[in-house]
């Protein structure tokens, strides 16, 4: 394809790779960018947490080829090309497949090109040495040796890897079928050097044992005692892949105002917001919008979550593609509720294309009236606002020409220069887009952005899996019954302390690596703090009705302080709890119930289609008042998922582990006598019927009704002229056809006469 070439940097990888410094707390690595154009065959290393500029795709839809005759090449009748162009496909699937990283790899067909610097094909060439000397071993690769030499060319000022390609030394010994293991297996081996076309150099850290060593070690593909190759990635090789293409969470939201059906806005707008999501398939997203398009979006609450966090490209279309232009939107409360849903999966982007001629701000989402209000909100809160400003949209691909039909008001700072404000603000990005054109540029500028400066989920944390994982140490039976198959083995375990020794009890601790996370039971040693990387070597075994856990501890060292990840709200369905034993994890929800032998209720505020409550541990040791947890009270509570007397339970480890969140729309002023508002709601939670008490301060009319968490509407309670003077309204748990509600955090709304709103969460058990 056509393409300028950039400042780039080629560098020869050339036969068997050079490893980098050693990292005591790293076993894989990653390559440092270039600092100036120059060809080497060495790179400088560094590892994941280090402040380096590394070498890595910002496109993460790659493409490559393959020579068309590169059996021909290889010049072996028992490997065809069809056999090569599926070890190719198969190898670079195995990198695709990680989850929790956002690259993705497509095979853009055969070439008849050569090896040839920034032609921005990444070819995989099977090199013969009597046929390609001339264009090889003479031409941009410099001297080709060894199994396989490959060309990277980045962008020294980003690191950007822009074209890659990788020569395959067909004098070797290829094995395809990997039954007889007499030569190098062709898949295991494509794996190994496609991670380094992707930025990882060598692990550092080989088990000798060959049937357990990463991908990324040094001859991965090299059969083992008959044994099968390495053709699945280990989790250390899964953790690189994880640190250089973290997730970039993203909420999508597209404008719903009713000018956006003019100049095919949103057609437009949709068809670019799924350009994204295609992208970036792998990530995950969510989209928000307006339910009942249909019906001329009645309520019009502010924008609701339309399609939750996930990465099924399919959902997020359907959910974009369901959305419509239909009437007058509350533009600064749509942005509040839409930053409120992003910072859910905080860090996280969200990414708005927007009509701003229409701002119909009526104080139903959260009180959220102005910007002001929204620019309060949006900081601190972890999520980077990303905008697309369709205000003069002419839909044609010539020069933009229309008046715009912005609604600045009397103010001079008009909508769009406050949605500027508000991407810069907050590390994200404003673009204004008149035509399709424009509209195409702004999305693939935006996503660019992102790559580079966006907000990233880091899953897992910045860790090393060691020659043990934790996560196949950390076995349970769908009970959740300790099943380790190293149980009684002595084992070496690296990991983040999460918990150190005191807040539980003077013996445990816990810690967490890519994988997972476990107990560890010893006495004395050193002191470690949380954050701190260590080296465990002890006995794997468990506690009666409770968890794995590594003791007889033989030898503890501290490696060094690692900086504590950001952690995202988590909802914990009751078939991962198993899974999830050990691990340091955040939740937001409702006090269900009062705190009962230091346990208590939290009901989930997240999970609306099947909610469970998860309870919550207070142990004595961590100094946690019990009194602060009243019923309704809505709390994120940090803290280690853990297992006692047969049953999970969330254990927060300090006080700063449980904090207080204000409810999505503050009580307000109702219990003030003289003030119109809701008094009371009893019992709360409820199993079923719940009476609620308001009070009017002067005659008038007034109205109480029942919203989900998603701000649609359950039930109308009350909407009639009343005297003033004390009131109640009864809810029985039920919609409005008269099905009872599922267990969840509902939300109470109260209008009095003068235009009084108060908001108060109603929480039912079932």
């Amino acid at each position: 394809m056509s393409r300028r070439p950039p400042a780039t940097a080629a560098w020869l990888l050339a036969g068997a790779l050079a490893i980098g410094p050693a990292s005591p707390a790293w076993s894989f690595q990653l390559r440092i960018a270039p600092a100036a154009d120059e060809t080497a065959c060495g790179w400088d290393y560094g590892d994941c947490g280090d402040d380096e500029v590394f070498a890595r795709w910002f496109n993460y839809l790659v493409n490559y080829r393959i020579n068309n005759d590169a059996a021909a090449d290889l010049d072996d009748p028992d490997l065809v090309q069809a056999d090569i162009i599926g070890a190719v496909d198969a190898s670079f699937q195995s990198w695709e497949d990680v989850p929790n990283a956002i690259i993705r790899f497509a095979n853009a067909g055969g070439t008849d090109n050569r090896i040839s610097a920034l032609d921005f094909v990444n070819v995989t060439l099977f090199y013969d040495a009597d046929q390609d000397d001339d264009e090889c071993a003479a031409g941009y690769l410099g001297e080709a040796s060894g199994t396989f030499a490959m060309t990277i060319s980045t962008i020294k000022s980003t690191g950007e890897i822009v074209d890659v390609d990788v020569v395959v030394d067909s004098a070797e010994d290829w094995d395809w079928d990997d039954t007889d293991c007499v030569g190098l297996d062709l898949q295991s081996t494509l794996t190994h050097e496609y991670g380094h076309m992707v930025g990882f150099g060598h692990s550092d850290v080989c088990p000798a044992d060959g049937t357990n060593r990463p991908t990324m070690c040094q001859n991965a593909g090299i059969c083992d005692t008959g044994s099968k190759s390495r053709r699945t990635l280990a989790p250390d090789d899964q953790a690189a892949l994880q640190c250089l293409y973290p997730e970039l969470p993203t909420l999508i939201v597209v404008d719903q105002t009713g000018s956006m059906a003019a100049n095919t806005r949103m057609a437009d707008a949709k068809a670019e917001a799924n350009a994204f999501v295609d992208d970036y398939a792998t990530n995950q997203m969510a989209v928000a919008g307006l339910a009942d398009a249909a019906a001329a979006c009645p309520g019009r609450l502010g924008y609701e979550l339309l399609q939750d966090w996930t990465d099924n490209a399919a959902l997020l279309h359907a959910a974009i593609n369901g959305t419509s232009a239909c009437g007058l939107t509350p533009l600064w409360e749509a942005s509040c509720c839409a930053i409120t849903e992003a910072e859910t999966m905080s860090p996280s982007n969200l990414l708005v294309f927007t009509d701003t001629g229409e701002n119909n701000s009526n104080g139903d989402c959260g009180g959220c009236t102005t910007f002001s209000d929204v620019l309060a909100t949006a900081t601190g809160t972890g999520v980077a606002v990303y905008v697309v400003d369709m205000t003069n949209y002419v839909g044609a691909l010539a020069t933009a020409s229309a008046s715009g039909s912005e609604d600045g008001g009397s103010g001079i700072q008009s909508d769009s220069d406050s949605l500027a404000i508000l991407a810069q603000k907050t590390g994200g990005l404003y673009l204004r887009a008149d035509t399709r054109s424009q509209l195409m540029a702004a999305r693939m500028q935006i996503a660019r952005h992102m790559a580079q400066n966006g907000q990233r989920r880091q899953v897992p944390p910045r860790c090393s899996p060691g020659p043990y994982p934790i996560d196949a140490i950390q076995r349970y039976t769908l009970a959740c019954a300790p099943n380790s198959p190293y149980t009684g083995q002595q084992v070496t375990v690296y990991g983040r302390v999460t918990v150190p020794r005191g807040p539980f009890d003077a013996a445990t601790l816990y810690i967490e690596d890519c994988s997972g996370g476990i107990q560890v039971f010893m006495t004395g040693g050193p002191s470690p703090s949380v954050g701190d990387s260590v080296r465990v070597v002890g006995t794997v075994g468990s506690v009666s009705g409770g968890e794995v856990r590594v003791s007889s501890v033989s030898s503890f060292q501290l490696l060094g302080p690692r900086p504590q990840p950001p952690l995202p709200v988590e909802d914990i369905p009751v078939g991962r709890r198993c899974e999830m034993l050990g691990r340091l994890i955040r939740v937001q929800g409702f006090v269900g119930g009062p705190v009962a032998n230091s346990v208590l209720p939290l009901v989930s505020a997240r999970s609306i289609v099947d909610p469970d409550t998860l309870p919550v541990f207070l142990d004595p040791d961590t100094g946690i008042n019990p009194g602060m947890f009243t019923l309704g009270r809505y709390l994120a509570i940090t803290g280690i998922l853990t297992r006692r007397q047969n049953r999970n339970e969330l254990k927060p480890r300090f006080p700063s582990d449980v904090m207080a969140i204000p409810v999505a729309v503050d009580p307000g002023p109702g219990g003030t006598p003289g003030v119109s508002g809701i008094r009371s709601i009893q019992p709360n939670p409820s199993r079923g019927r719940v009476e609620i008490s308001f009070y009017l301060a002067r005659p008038g009319r007034a109205s109480v009704a029942i919203y989900d968490v998603a701000g649609r509407l359950v039930r109308s309670l009350l909407d009639e002229q009343r005297p003033g003077g004390e009131h109640r309204v009864i809810w029985d748990g039920r919609d409005a056809r008269g099905a009872a509600n599922r267990a969840a955090v509902y939300y109470a709304r109260f209008r009095g006469p003068e235009g009084e709103r108060q908001v108060r969460p109603v929480v039912i058990v079932r």
